[in-house]
């Protein structure tokens, strides 16, 4: 036999202490968006100077800017092993007046299996007048360099204010295409 109390009876029921519970709970979600922030590497924001957002689409920015540091090849030390492709966020630049040559390129680039975040118009608006230009940050130079076997004599250009391994290829007016190393693996 069971014993129920009847209503009214047994003892009063109470109500939630909500002064108590938003603190908690305003802890619970910085601690997730702490551990989410690190996780992340806590520089996807503002990391990368020049594209506002990756993307997969073909965009053509219109970021505006006066800044155009001529390429450079100072002395770089030579890789061992080059980093595997698809471990290269690579965006794809055309700085030429070949419709469709970004797009091309980022094609075959993808066929190397190398990520490609984006294509398009250079939103540097470099003059074009070298073959290829890769740009990259103090955290991108082993990136920079592998691709760089797949395009021989490009130029390197580091963008100092450039913080993740992220890299642009800057195509040309005079590119002549992608030459993959004997060892790369493309479709």
């Amino acid at each position: 036999m069971s014993m129920l109390t009847p209503p009214g009876l047994g003892a009063p029921r109470r109500k939630p202490n909500w002064r108590f519970l938003l603190p908690v709970g305003a802890g619970i979600l910085a601690v997730i968006g702490l551990v989410a922030w690190l996780v992340v590497g806590g520089d996807s924001a503002p990391a990368d100077k020049a594209s506002p957002s990756p993307s997969t689409t073909n965009t053509t920015i219109s970021q505006t800017t006066s800044r155009t540091p001529s390429p450079t090849t100072p002395s770089l030390p030579q890789l061992s092993s080059p980093l595997p492709a698809m471990a290269i966020d690579v965006r794809v630049f055309n700085a030429s007046d070949r419709s469709g040559l970004a797009l091309k390129t980022a094609d075959e680039l993808s066929a190397c299996k190398f990520h490609v975040l984006e294509f398009g118009n250079d939103p540097l608006n470099s003059d074009g007048k070298t073959a290829a230009t890769i740009r990259y940050g103090k955290r991108g130079l082993t990136s920079a360099l592998s691709l760089s076997s797949y395009i021989p004599g490009s130029a390197l250009q580091e963008d100092k204010q450039r913080s993740n391994s992220s890299i642009d290829l800057v195509l040309g007016q005079a590119f002549p295409g992608l030459t993959p190393p004997t060892n790369a693996q493309c479709r």
